[in-house]
């Protein structure tokens, strides 16, 4: 595991003392401090940060394990939430790669990145914030196999692929059988 020093040191939103460094963008990342080297006589402190060791402010384990589980068993390399009254949501992934990007799905200019899920922890490291898709994130990682994803049976387009839901069981789940299989989820 990479390691580098840092000497920016400050509580990140949460409240947690994190090391920041520089992203790929140029705006500062947090990390969970791994090893505490130095303070110099003007209270500067040196520490040790492995650089797979990204603060991550909030946690969806159950929603990370419902991704996986999607990954492994989807063709597609993304999940698209098209839930009425809540922000476009999509989780996008690259394979074998262990973060899932959460965005509006746009692209260019209309892109909206709000974040990422680490696959193995559940971390979500929040880029942009947004009280509606929390509150989402919150019921869906509650129970994701059992979150009603039909919103009481006012779904007529799949939740996930956007077709038009035909078959009164389809409706009754919010999707359909292609996409039950593809992410695990009951349909009958």
């Amino acid at each position: 595991m990479p390691e580098t020093v840092s000497i920016d040191i400050r509580p990140c939103e949460c409240g947690k003392v994190v090391a920041w460094l520089s992203s790929p963008s140029g705006k500062p990342q947090p990390y969970d401090i791994h090893k505490e080297i130095s303070t110099e006589p003007d209270g500067t402190r040196r520490v040790i940060v492995a650089t797979e060791d990204i603060h991550y402010c909030k946690r969806y384990p159950g929603l990370a394990d419902f991704i996986r589980k999607a990954v492994n068993r989807s063709y597609s390399q993304e999940l698209r939430f098209r839930l009425p009254n809540a922000e476009p949501f999509v989780l996008s992934w690259s394979r074998g790669d262990r973060r899932v990007n959460a965005s509006n799905g746009r692209s260019g200019a209309n892109r909206r990145s709000y974040g990422s899920i680490h696959l193995e922890t559940g971390g979500y490291r929040v880029q942009r914030q947004s009280n509606t898709l929390e509150d989402l994130l919150e019921a869906i990682d509650h129970d994701p196999f059992g979150f009603d994803w039909s919103l009481g049976g006012s779904q007529t387009d799949c939740c996930f692929c956007g077709r038009p839901l035909n078959d009164p069981r389809s409706v009754k789940w919010g999707y359909g059988p292609v996409c039950a299989s593809n992410v695990g989820l009951p349909w009958w």
